[in-house]
């Protein structure tokens, strides 16, 4: 009969005991760091280990199971392993860092069971969502803004137009004043700039105090003010 050593058979170029004997390292070393490895991790810091092409093994993961499973068995039941006792207390038997396809440390004493492909989490709940007021015609209710011009007046028709050239952007950002707002008496301060679009103008914001049902509660807030037509200056 002929006997065929399967110590020395190689998968992906590596002897079937030098991978037994990385897989017990692997393993072993996972232990004192409590660290969960899938089959499929195994096979990667084998792969790591050996300098193979990432998924070199995949072809071979049932040979990289057995030996698992055979290192499992052996913390199980220590008479059937080696002498070393590391990972597990004297006389008893070590927690398994692989259970159904995950690799655990967790729960020693007691292997935990995971698949190594988890099935998807249910998703959670949406929110519900609070009714917004409609008005007469069923269309969700805006909030007012409410402007009042210095003169009383609108913005004219073509006012972009007319207002090209009104001015240099060199001297609008010597000249014009900081914008000041005053929010629910929080003093906010801007100074003018030239926007990334090429526009002037101001820009306020940040975090502030806003008194709501009498608590104070904090709101953000940002201003943009561009003039119309700068784009030109």
């Amino acid at each position: 009969k002929n006997c065929l050593d399967k110590s020395v058979m190689s998968f992906a170029g590596v002897k079937k005991d030098a991978l037994d004997a990385a897989v017990t390292q692997i393993l072993r070393n996972s232990i004192p760091a409590n660290e969960e490895l899938t089959k499929k991790a195994v096979r990667r810091r084998l792969e790591e280990r050996f300098s193979l092409d990432e998924g070199a093994l995949d072809e071979h993961k049932g040979v990289v199971k057995e030996l698992v499973e055979k290192f499992i068995s052996q913390m199980e039941d220590p008479l059937e392993g080696d002498d070393g006792d590391e990972g597990g207390g004297g006389g008893g038997a070590a927690a398994s860092p692989v259970a159904n396809g995950k690799a655990t440390t967790k729960g020693k004493g007691k292997a935990a069971v995971k698949k190594e492909k988890a099935a998807p989490k249910a998703k959670k709940a949406a929110p519900v969502k609070r009714k917004r007021e409609v008005d007469e015609d069923g269309e969700p209710k805006k909030a007012k803004i409410i402007i009042k011009t210095v003169s009383g007046a609108e913005a004219p028709k073509g006012v972009k137009a007319a207002q090209l050239k009104a001015i240099k952007g060199s001297k609008f950002m010597s000249e014009a004043s900081n914008l000041s707002l005053n929010v629910f008496g929080n003093e906010l301060e801007g100074e003018p700039r030239e926007f990334s679009s090429g526009k002037f103008g101001w820009y306020v914001g940040g975090k502030i105090e806003v008194e709501v049902n009498g608590k104070m509660l904090w709101g953000q807030v940002g201003c943009n003010l561009v003039m119309i037509g700068s784009e030109g200056w």
